[in-house]
C-alpha cells in the first residue's frame, strides 16, 4: 500500500483550531479507504477490549469517550 501524504492538505487555521480545541474536522482529506480499515480497527478495538480500556463516559450518557492501551 503506498502512504500517501496529508500534510500539504492541512492548514495552518486547522493546525490551529487543534491546538485551541484538542480536535479538528478535516471533511475530504482522507481518502474512504482509510476511514474503513479505521472503522474495522475500532469496531475490532470495541468488540475485543484489551484489559488496559477505560471507558470514561457514564452509562447513559450522549457520545463516548473511551481509551485502551
Amino acid at each position: 500500500m503506498s502512504i500517501k501524504r496529508y500534510d500539504n492538505l492541512v492548514r495552518a487555521q486547522d493546525i490551529e483550531a487543534f491546538e485551541r480545541y484538542g480536535v479538528v474536522c478535516l471533511r475530504g482529506v482522507f481518502e474512504t479507504k482509510w476511514l474503513e480499515i479505521l472503522t474495522a480497527g475500532l469496531d475490532k478495538n470495541f468488540a475485543d477490549p484489551g484489559p488496559d480500556n477505560t471507558v470514561y463516559t457514564g452509562e447513559g450518557e450522549p457520545g463516548g469517550f473511551y481509551d485502551d492501551y
